[in-house]
């Protein structure tokens, strides 16, 4: 049982990196690091695009997962 608290988020991608993989999206708590390993079936991310995700906790601070690309 995971005691991991993720709050669903609308956000838009502010920064992205397909050389390195990583990014940040612009959300209401903020802007939130995101890494390709977390976005749906892996794809690259485009600076603007229009996503949703759960934002959480990791040891690092605040991250993006389960990041998907509104159509």
């Amino acid at each position: 049982m995971s005691n991991r608290i993720e709050i669903k988020c609308d956000g838009e991608v502010l920064m992205w990196s397909k050389e390195k993989g990583y990014g940040f999206i612009k959300t209401g708590f903020g802007n939130i690091y995101t890494h390709i390993s977390h976005v749906e079936g892996r794809q690259d991310l485009s600076v603007g695009q229009k996503v949703t995700c759960k934002v959480g906790m990791s040891e690092r601070g605040q991250i993006a997962r389960d990041v998907k690309i509104n159509a």
